[in-house]
């Protein structure tokens, strides 16, 4: 009853277009060993620190863990939600440049080590930190996660085309690399869309490509030409829609027309090499399951 209590009210919030989340984003500084936090107002601050850090992959789990691709010391590294100190969460022979990082629905985190040209690996990673080699791939790259097959998708960098992983580690293509460009960074949305991004490298424009579940692309957003910045993340909001895009010593909002403003600028000394999402309970959330401790208080008492 309590728990029906509290789902209905955050329901209600959720029907008006109130904020039932507000969204922190994390970001990895490359070469310094710096992880930032920037608030939902846009107010930045030091998360934690790493060392030698260098292409900084991010991804958080639903306990708020951070976990880190640190590709410089062939490691995966994890910062605690509950102190925000790091270690190291797994390391071995099997680590070769580490780049992309995803986790499913069981929290289970792939990793994909980086390699130009050649054969590679993804490996899977227990909540435990045991380590597998999951599938075997023609080239690394960026990782994303569709939720609603339980597939992975890779972004190839040497010949940018995207690949499917599905849950038995069985790999198909899934995009070619016309119309995708150099595919530094992968991200679904709700419904299913693929958000690819183009880093700009080698005077590329950097652009986001949507693709959807068919393989339609189409271009969603565009710096409009090269400025010498890079895309070297994007990351989804599944409360409120908008991507947020790791755009130079910048942090880009973007909204469902593509239409971007500056979220957070002057960050880093360099560029930003990782993004993810933190969500933060509102006040209004906190109002919700509050009023709904109340009415078990009062159904106690009565």
């Amino acid at each position: 009853m309590i728990r029906t209590i509290r789902v209905t009210l955050i329901g209600i919030l959720i029907s008006m277009n109130l904020p039932v989340y507000a969204i922190d984003l994390l970001y990895s500084e490359w070469g310094t060993g710096d992880i930032g936090i920037i608030n939902s107002t846009g107010n930045s601050s030091k998360y934690a620190t790493t060392t030698g850090l260098q292409n900084g992959a991010l991804v958080t789990d639903n306990n708020g863990n951070l976990y880190i691709a640190d590709s410089s010391n062939q490691q995966i590294l994890k910062v605690s939600s509950s102190n925000r100190a790091t270690s190291v969460f797994a390391t071995g022979p099997s680590f070769s440049n580490p780049t992309g990082l995803a986790l499913d629905a069981f929290g289970n985190l792939f990793v994909s080590n980086y390699a130009w040209t050649g054969g590679t690996t993804i490996l899977k990673i227990n909540s435990s930190g045991n380590v597998i080699t999951f599938a075997n791939v023609s080239g690394g790259g960026s990782l994303g996660y569709k939720q609603s097959t339980g597939d992975l998708y890779l972004g190839v960098y040497y010949n940018s085309q995207i690949n499917s992983i599905d849950t038995n580690g069985n790999v198909s293509l899934f995009k070619s690399g016309s119309g995708t460009g150099y595919a530094n960074t992968l991200t679904f949305d709700n419904l299913g869309n693929l958000y690819v991004g183009t880093q700009g490298y080698g005077g590329a424009t950097p652009v986001i490509n949507k693709v959807t579940s068919d393989g339609t692309t189409s271009l969603f957003w565009s710096s409009g030409g090269n400025t010498g910045a890079y895309l070297n993340a994007v990351a989804y909001d599944p409360i409120g829609g908008d991507l947020y895009a790791a755009y130079g010593q910048s942090v880009l909002n973007i909204d469902a027309l593509g239409n971007s403003t500056v979220f957070g600028s002057n960050l880093t000394a360099g560029n930003i090499s990782g993004l993810a999402i933190l969500p933060e309970p509102s006040a209004l959330s906190l109002l919700a399951i509050g009023l709904g401790g109340l009415a078990m208080l009062r159904r106690r008492r009565s």
